[in-house]
């Protein structure tokens, strides 16, 4: 049972946030086309973090696996 939540978890984290930094993207363009300046800004950085986010969470979940594993 742990083994299935653990692969669950991994396989939810990455497009979750890749699913976030595509509708943060999608925001940021709507922004620049109403010439919203504050919000552009906010929503440009939101997409960046879930971007960020999605790319190094799994790995670094499969790097504390690894070191589990190993001990």
């Amino acid at each position: 049972m742990a083994t299935f939540l653990h692969g669950f978890a991994q396989q939810l984290i990455f497009p979750l946030f890749m699913i976030l930094c595509f509708y943060f993207t999608l925001t940021y363009f709507h922004h620049l086309k109403t010439g919203d300046d504050r919000d552009m800004k906010n929503t440009k950085w939101a997409a960046v973090v879930c971007l960020a986010f999605a790319l190094v969470a799994p790995a670094l979940y499969n790097v504390v696996t690894f070191m589990i594993m190993m001990r």
